[in-house]
């Protein structure tokens, strides 16, 4: 999404995400007849938004001073949507390179959370793949010979093609609703601009 022209410079310009991730707010500071003023405007959003999959960059010299947003809720690559990221700390007793996910069935969903620790912190990403459930880590670690990464991606075939308001998401535990939407909260938030 971009907006323009502001005409003022990028530290005069504030973005925050209001309204449960759903309204984005755009301040910015202009003079008019000599006086400071601050003008607010909001913006509905067609989807929730949270804070790991949003960004923004201003451009002072295009069009007369252009603030690009940007949401990662969906990719372009087959339809993807990122659902939350999340870090298993590293365990240094353990003898485990990867953290495994494990999952439980119960009569209206499904709960994925990890099974144990790993001896490296183990960064997660998950995504949906239409009825498919990525969990997608990486570890980076230091040894004798440099600093090394590990990847691992775990996939699971779901029996339906949820709709991402049918999956919660909360800390390092992932929920699949077969049948009820679930209402995320989202707390404002500052958007930093680039």
């Amino acid at each position: 999404m971009s907006l323009a022209p502001f005409g003022c410079a990028g530290h005069e310009i504030a973005l925050a995400v209001r309204n449960n991730g759903k309204t984005l707010e755009v301040k910015r500071s202009v003079t008019q007849k000599g006086l400071p003023r601050n003008e607010t405007k909001n913006i509905s959003l067609p989807f929730q938004v949270m804070p790991h999959n949003t960004s923004a960059s201003y451009n002072s010299g295009k069009n007369g001073g252009e603030l690009s947003v940007f949401f990662s809720q969906s990719s372009s690559q087959g339809g993807e949507i990122i659902l939350t990221t999340f870090t298993v700390y590293a365990n240094p007793s353990s003898n485990d390179q990867k953290v495994p996910m494990g999952a439980v069935q119960e009569a209206d969903h499904f709960l994925f959370s990890p099974q144990g620790a790993a001896m490296y912190d183990a960064n997660f990403t998950v995504v949906l793949k239409g009825s498919i459930l990525e969990f997608r880590s990486t570890s980076v670690f230091e040894d004798d010979d440099g600093t090394k990464s590990l990847h691992a991606t775990q996939t699971v075939q779901l029996p339906i093609t949820p709709a991402p308001e049918q999956i919660e998401c909360n800390g390092e535990q992932v929920t699949v609703w077969f049948n009820r939407m679930v209402d995320s909260t989202v707390a404002d938030f500052e958007v930093y601009i680039q």
